[in-house]
């Protein structure tokens, strides 16, 4: 850079200063309001958002049917009776899928059933407990009848297939159980 123009730009730099000096403390504060209003803006919009989050679960859990709160124990059913042993819920000990035979013919299609069959002798559906038992359907030949997860079977040519379903807690526990369908012909 020139020697001459450096110098120059250093005077002007210095006398721009004398002119216009810097007030440290009104610098300080000004910055210190914009912060503070950044932090509450963020503060209440993350707030809000937690709050709308919140609403949206609840709705979503009473469109479910499940209860927006409450202990993981199976629902009130007509067949599922309280235990004896006290205030202890019903304990699920085992899976059983309705109906355990069945017959379709081709192109048509039926619906199995999950009921999680519990310690004191009664049963419930998996649709219908608080805590909801994730439940996986398997085809054994899918080219002979496909099962979607809602246990709706798509019978798709002649045979005979085994469908599997695990039902899994939220927990970890989980029970099978198998229902054997025959696929036949239209007559």
């Amino acid at each position: 850079m020139n020697h001459n123009l450096r110098d120059r730009m250093a005077a002007e730099a210095a006398s721009l200063a004398d002119r216009y000096p810097a007030d440290i403390e009104q610098a300080t504060a000004s910055g210190t309001r914009r912060l503070r209003r950044r932090y509450i803006t963020l503060s209440v919009t993350a707030i809000l958002v937690v709050a709308v989050l919140s609403v949206c679960v609840l709705l979503w859990r009473s469109a479910s049917g499940a209860p927006a709160w409450g202990p993981f124990a199976p629902a009130a059913s007509a067949s599922a009776e309280p235990t004896t042993q006290g205030d202890t819920a019903p304990v699920a000990v085992g899976l059983r899928i309705e109906p355990a035979e069945a017959s379709l013919a081709v192109r048509s299609s039926g619906r199995l059933a999950a009921f999680l069959i519990l310690d004191n002798g009664a049963s419930v559906s998996t649709d219908q407990v608080q805590v909801r038992w994730r439940v996986e359907w398997v085809s054994s030949d899918p080219s002979i009848a496909t099962v979607d997860q809602d246990g709706v079977v798509h019978a798709l040519r002649p045979g005979s297939i085994t469908v599997r379903a695990v039902a899994a807690e939220p927990g970890g526990i989980a029970f099978t159980g198998t229902s054997r369908l025959t696929v036949g012909r239209v007559p």
